[in-house]
């Protein structure tokens, strides 16, 4: 789960550089933050991680 939340986070990174206008912020943030967006699958699915497993993927979790 580690190397998806790298991968979502190079993916955000390299499509934010391309954004020109308010409205591709917004269809970034949205795709990206929104409530299907991969980071938000990787959270859904964070619950069901053992306490230490979930300690150490919490720390990575906010940093993204």
């Amino acid at each position: 789960m580690l190397d998806r939340l790298n991968e979502i986070e190079k993916a955000a990174l390299e499509s934010l550089a391309s954004i020109t206008d308010q409205a591709a912020l917004d269809a970034w943030r949205i795709a990206n933050v929104g409530r299907s967006s991969p980071l938000m699958q990787v959270f859904a699915r964070f619950g069901k991680l053992s306490k230490e497993r979930a300690g150490q993927l919490s720390v990575r979790l906010r940093t993204v």
